[in-house]
């Protein structure tokens, strides 16, 4: 038995995309490959996938998926997947379409276009009115506005010239201002030339403080989370002195009288060394207080006007 060969393929239906846009390929594939009548049919449940063949065993239940014909299963999966909004709701579309940010001039006029054929319009001035009112370029819509006899044909040359022109001098901008700095600009820092990312203080210091504020609502360094209470001892009383203001390990009086009593020295355990330094400090204090005893007895004596007979200054006086 002989196989039939397509010359080309088509892909299966993804849900999501406009299923009337995929039967029309499928008619340039029937075309291709010469198929016609109701091979179609068994051709469109075979390449359109397991989804869509399931919708149909929904769509036609009951053995009707046999008896349908191939008009009447291209129907039903348009309205099942191509769902359309009302009219009023395409002309609102149109009449707040708008060049999105990062669209082309050309995307927006296709796109207008397109929108305008879902809302049946035949007026030129509504779709030149949403053309001029739609750009997002200031500069290009004063030069619409200012354009005398505006039409359709010649607001979509001004606008398509005008977008070919701005994405010329954006490519040669870049050499232009490469070549000028080249010639005049001022010889970069080795390392900025090396391609080192120069050092930014402003943005250390943000990410600085980010760092701190982090760690901070985190419990870590700087937050409060961590840091000891100071204890209140104004309620509690000393179970060793009675008074009030502090424990019993924080009591000075308990702490005075448990201090260890001056441990005098031993004159039979010194050193020889330890001796000698002894005895002069106890002569030393010898002299000192047989001086200290003089100097008392002779302010006596002063004081009493006269001395004992056996002394130098008593013996003057006779």
């Amino acid at each position: 038995m002989a196989t039939h060969t397509f010359v080309a393929t088509i892909e299966p239906y993804r849900k999501g995309s406009s299923f009337t846009d995929w039967v029309e390929r499928l008619g340039y594939f029937f075309v291709v490959n010469n198929i016609l009548g109701e091979n179609r049919k068994a051709h469109l449940i075979t390449l359109s996938g397991q989804a869509v063949f399931t919708q149909l065993k929904l769509l036609f239940p009951n053995g009707k998926l046999e008896s349908a014909t191939y008009e009447e299963i291209v129907e039903k999966l348009k309205t099942r997947y191509d769902k359309v909004p009302s009219l009023r709701v395409q002309r609102y579309q149109f009449t707040h379409r708008v060049q999105q940010p990062g669209e082309s001039l050309e995307d927006f006029l296709l796109s207008l276009k397109m929108q305008a054929s879902f809302c049946n319009l035949s007026d030129n001035e509504l779709m030149l009115d949403r053309m001029v009112g739609g750009i997002r370029n200031e500069n290009l819509k004063i030069r619409l506005l200012n354009e005398p006899d505006l039409t359709v044909e010649k607001a979509e040359n001004i606008i398509l010239t005008w977008e070919m022109a701005a994405n010329s001098m954006a490519m040669m901008a870049p050499a232009v201002s490469n070549n000028y700095a080249q010639v005049g600009a001022v010889r970069r820092p080795i390392k900025e030339r090396l391609g080192y990312k120069p050092y930014n203080r402003e943005h250390y210091k943000r990410h600085q403080a980010e760092d701190h504020n982090y760690s901070k609502s985190k419990g870590g360094f700087g937050s409060n989370k961590n840091k000891k209470k100071k204890p209140n001892y104004s309620t509690i009383i000393c179970d060793f002195c009675g008074v009030k203001g502090h424990p019993v390990r924080k009591c000075f009086k308990m702490k005075n009288m448990r201090r260890e009593a001056v441990n005098f020295v031993d004159p039979g355990n010194m050193n020889s060394c330890e001796k000698y330094l002894s005895e002069l400090m106890q002569k030393v204090r010898t002299k000192d207080s047989d001086s200290e005893t003089d100097s008392d007895s002779d302010m006596d004596w002063k004081r009493a006007g006269s001395r004992p007979s056996g002394s130098a200054e008593g013996a003057e006086g006779y």
